[in-house]
């Protein structure tokens, strides 16, 4: 039995700690589910998440921001950064994957807010 395997986002909450506030981790010490482990601890995706948290800490600095929380309030002049260096979505036989927008509404306490 075979499967699809389709592009994905992580959320920049996995990127962020809850005790210290202008910490971002990435690889196999991001928050993350059992499940989700199976994804992300391949080494493509590792490599990913640390170019995104460091790519998220270089707009930090550049925007004078001090805190995960304030990167997370700009989260649209971050995607906007990202999208200048890389893709964040791709086109598969004319359909967008993730099939998701960037920019979904989510409460401020779940901070999925994709990256």
């Amino acid at each position: 039995q075979s499967y699809t395997v389709l592009p994905y986002y992580i959320p920049f909450r996995a990127l962020t700690n809850k005790d210290v506030d202008n910490l971002l981790v990435a690889g196999k010490t991001m928050a993350m589910s059992f499940l989700a482990n199976a994804a992300i601890r391949l080494h493509p995706v590792e490599f990913t998440s640390g170019q995104s948290a460091g790519a998220a800490m270089a707009y930090a600095v550049q925007k004078k921001l001090n805190t995960t929380r304030d990167i997370y309030n700009q989260v649209s002049g971050l995607q906007n950064f990202l999208k200048n260096i890389t893709p964040i979505a791709w086109t598969i036989n004319g359909t967008l994957y993730p099939n998701t927008t960037v920019t979904e509404e989510y409460s401020d306490d779940e901070m999925d807010i994709f990256i």
